[in-house]
């Protein structure tokens, strides 16, 4: 005799595809009656995807280039980075190589250790 089951035994606990499916529905719903309560007629902003500066205006001068950003952490770091700067050829066959030896090298200390 065969009945339907929908539950899945995973040994500690179970997964019940119906109640997944439910509580997707459920959330769905949630999130479109949410999205349904903003304001329909919203402006569109000119400035959109600037970053915000507390909403005064800034200079092109007031930049700052990400090389300044990691200063103190690039600095810090500068015994190590000197020698690595070398490695790094743009090209991504080399990086991809690297991690393959890498994960090789890591695979042969699991095994043998």
């Amino acid at each position: 005799m065969c009945t339907f089951n929908p539950q899945i035994d995973t040994g500690s606990g179970y997964w019940d595809a119906l109640l997944f499916v439910l509580v997707f529905i459920l959330v769905a719903i949630i999130v479109y009656i949410i999205r349904s309560m903003g304001v329909a007629g919203a402006k569109k902003v000119e400035h959109r995807g600037e970053p915000f500066y507390f909403g005064n205006p800034v200079p092109e001068t007031a930049r700052v280039s990400a090389s300044n950003v990691y200063w103190g952490f690039v600095k810090a770091m500068e015994k190590y980075y000197r020698p690595v700067q070398g490695e790094h050829t743009g090209n991504v066959n080399d990086y991809v190589s690297w991690m393959v030896l890498t994960m090789g090298a890591v695979l042969l200390l699991l095994v043998f250790l």
